[in-house]
């Protein structure tokens, strides 16, 4: 068993703080609750929304990791760097990053397990030992992993902070006027389709926002290179990361990307259908920069298109 104290830099719900302070998972959290782990004031806190003010003193256990049915698998992993501490790599697109019902097997979890041993398991969650962040499984680019727990807390913190920097190139099917800008927005489920996200304006997250878990999102777009039959080559500069976030906020504002048969149907190019040779979305996360949690330095990782994109590339250039 590990304990943590700290005191809190924020006010709000118990589950929300101690996750923003560990580093771990809130439905880790609200277990850890659930199993009397959390304390405040030396008495033990069940309820999830029981509230926390800034000062707090907050004191939380973390179980020893059991042994898990997760088996290491000897997947290709395209690893840009690698310490005692961390590894940034390229993840290829179709993989997902962690095992699911639908995919317990294959994932980037299984490989990392298999590179990196026993040793990664545990770290930042039984199911998800090492991820720190996620793509999407049809999206591809930089991803840090973790090797051990005082680096999963720093770099998770430094997400929740937001002080990770993160660019994405994306292909648009339909490119606005306005040729770059800021989107924002309160990002949550979809009110029908469960599994879709959904965009909704800052009225109707903060009057539901406590129900549905509506969570503030923002990006900045740049267009880089405007193709014949309206599509476009931009960049994207996250300043918060929520799940389908740019492909969200770019098809609500009218700019949905190419392939993603989720958020983009309902939008067709103009001169062809780039659809044709890309089965996923048009996405590739080409920038990364964090601070090491050892070192006294900000790293910075970058990453070249991946060969169907570049593809996708001279496809648009030729209309």
């Amino acid at each position: 068993m590990q304990y943590f104290n700290q005191q809190a830099c924020d006010k709000g719900r118990i589950d929300k703080i101690v996750a923003q302070m560990s580093g771990l998972s809130r439905n880790y959290v609200q277990k850890l609750l659930q199993m009397g782990y959390v304390w405040h004031d030396d008495n033990a806190i069940n309820a999830a929304d029981y509230a926390v003010q800034i000062g707090d003193r907050l004191l939380w256990a973390v179980p020893d990791a059991t042994k898990t049915e997760l088996l290491p698998e000897k997947i290709p992993l395209d690893i840009h760097y690698e310490d005692d501490d961390l590894l940034v790599l390229d993840k290829q697109a179709f993989l997902c990053v962690h095992p699911a019902p639908s995919h317990e097997q294959g994932t980037l979890v299984n490989a990392l397990l298999y590179h990196c041993g026993e040793t990664l398991i545990g770290v930042g969650g039984e199911l998800r030992p090492g991820i720190v962040h996620r793509l999407d499984k049809d999206t591809s680019g930089l991803l840090v992993v973790a090797k051990n727990h005082d680096t999963h807390q720093h770099l998770s913190a430094q997400f929740a902070r937001h002080d990770v920097t993160r660019r994405y190139i994306a292909f648009v099917k339909k490119m606005k006027d306005t040729p770059k800008g800021r989107l924002e927005g309160y990002i949550g489920r979809h009110m029908v389709h469960r599994q879709k996200m959904a965009l909704y304006n800052d009225a109707n997250a903060n009057n539901n926002k406590g129900h549905h878990g509506y969570k503030f999102a923002a990006l900045d777009y740049a267009m880089q290179i405007l193709y014949k039959n309206g599509a476009a080559k931009i960049e994207c500069k996250l300043h918060t990361g929520r799940t389908h976030q740019i492909r969200v906020q770019m098809s609500a504002a009218g700019m949905p990307l190419i392939g993603d048969k989720t958020y983009g149907a309902h939008i067709n190019m103009k001169g062809g259908n780039a659809d044709i040779v890309l089965p996923r979305q048009a996405l590739h996360a080409v920038h990364l920069g964090f601070q090491h949690p050892k070192k006294d330095e900000f790293m910075c990782f970058d990453s070249a298109l991946p060969h169907d994109l570049q593809q996708l590339q001279a496809q648009l250039e030729s209309f």
